[in-house]
């Protein structure tokens, strides 16, 4: 009991010096932390309107045996080399070509991005944005 008395003042102190330094401790402050700064556009449905259909059976489908975002493999070959996927990947760029579009005007917007996340989950947390 005393080692657990101990710990707990130990716990207690290094708690202290980090909200003392501005940051986080609970899952709520961590929530009130992740908000955007007063006066700061919120783009975060751009960006959720943008990789929605990225989501998705059609899309994994679509992208199956194309280098990194399927399982076609770690690497594109350089310019000027032969790649059999070349054609498949045309065709997902401009089957995708609307999402393209909206993450190209989303990161050229001015404005934050705070996809929504529920802090308070802990490790059980969804990021399906991710």
């Amino acid at each position: 009991m005393i080692w657990s008395n101990g710990v707990s003042h130990e716990v207690q102190a290094k708690l202290a010096q980090i909200r003392a330094a501005g940051e986080p401790v609970t899952a709520d402050e961590l929530a009130n932390a992740h908000l955007l700064p007063p006066n700061t556009p919120d783009g975060t449905r751009f960006w959720l309107t943008a990789i929605e259909p990225l989501d998705g059976e059609a899309f994994a489908a679509a992208c199956a045996n194309l280098p990194l975002v399927g399982s076609g493999g770690d690497e594109i070959p350089p310019p000027g080399e032969p790649w059999p996927q070349f054609d498949d990947a045309r065709q997902l760029l401009e089957q995708y070509a609307a999402s393209l579009r909206g993450l190209h005007a989303a990161a050229d917007d001015q404005g934050g991005v705070r996809f929504p996340l529920s802090f308070n989950d802990g490790i059980a947390m969804l990021v399906p944005h991710a």
